[in-house]
């Protein structure tokens, strides 16, 4: 029920960020939020001896199967973009594979659809959390055709109590994270993000679930819901570079990547550090934001 309930309210409102009484943005309400969204659309799907299943009423459609990835793809209300799921399994316990997810350093070595990326600052952090927000820019190529775009976006990385690890984000403006001239910026809209969760009850198997809703600017909606459509195959990406690699070698890796570009101030698509009077929020999601009170942490 409440995830029914959580349901009705992101497509009955529109995106209104939440601000605490200084007039500064309450991330942490933000954050609960995405999370509910990436977690009540995952709940739709399931994969049970490799099968997948769909609850019953669900908007999500079947598209296409291709590395042991299924790709669904969902029609939104008041826009033409859809958006775009995948599903997989990695043979990794969840804090493995949520270490990469949370590693910049090594993001180059499996998403091939990423160029540069780095941590702008960090908002708040916890043994279990980290609320921040960051720069990245995208490329993506199918046939003769490729498009170059970045984004600045909030992130919320979550452990969950029942060990399940979420990681959403969403398109913000912040004054650190300016745009990039000759770049166009594209727009993360909520229901963005990861969910690793415990597969069949095995600590040492993964449930791998990606969602991506995003408008990559200038071009029809048909061509963007191509080039999106494929992004859910950064599952199979990730597998295997965690199949063809072990965890001291990714740490090294990654302290490696930091010295060859990655997070690097300048860098191909680098956000630079000009201060701007971009005012500090989202972008207007088409897939309203659902609106929560501080009282609904509990709720996650």
């Amino acid at each position: 029920m409440v995830h029914l309930f959580i349901s009705f309210l992101s497509q009955q409102l529109r995106t209104k960020l939440t601000y605490d009484s200084q007039g500064n943005v309450d991330w942490n309400v933000v954050g609960n939020c995405l999370t509910s969204r990436i977690i009540e659309e995952a709940s739709q799907v399931k994969l049970e001896d490799g099968k997948l299943q769909l609850e019953e009423g669900s908007e999500w459609k079947y598209s296409f199967k291709e590395n042991n990835v299924f790709v669904l793809e969902k029609k939104q209300r008041d826009t033409p973009l859809k958006g775009f799921m995948g599903c997989g399994v990695i043979g990794l316990p969840v804090n493995e594979i949520a270490k990469v997810l949370d590693d910049f350093g090594t993001v180059f070595l499996w998403d091939k659809f990423t160029m540069d990326a780095k941590y702008i600052r960090v908002i708040s952090e916890s043994e279990t959390h980290k609320d921040f927000i960051a720069y990245r820019c995208f490329v993506a190529t199918r046939c003769f055709f490729k498009v170059t775009r970045d984004a600045c976006y909030y992130a919320r990385s979550k452990f969950l109590d029942d060990g399940r690890y979420v990681l959403t984000s969403m398109s913000v403006a912040d004054p650190k994270c300016p745009p990039v001239p000759g770049l166009t910026r594209m727009k993360i809209f909520s229901g963005t993000g990861w969910l690793l969760e415990p597969y069949e009850g095995s600590r040492d198997q993964t449930m791998v679930t990606y969602m991506g809703h995003s408008d990559l600017v200038g071009f029809p909606p048909i061509v963007i819901n191509l080039g999106m459509k494929r992004f859910p195959m950064n599952i199979y990406l990730l597998r295997r570079f965690l199949e063809h690699s072990t965890s001291n070698s990714r740490q090294r890796l990654s302290s490696e990547g930091t010295t060859l570009g990655v997070n690097q101030e300048q860098g191909p698509c680098s956000s630079g550090d000009d201060e701007t009077s971009l005012k500090d929020g989202a972008y207007e999601d088409p897939i309203p934001l659902c609106s929560f009170t501080a009282t609904d942490a509990s709720l996650l």
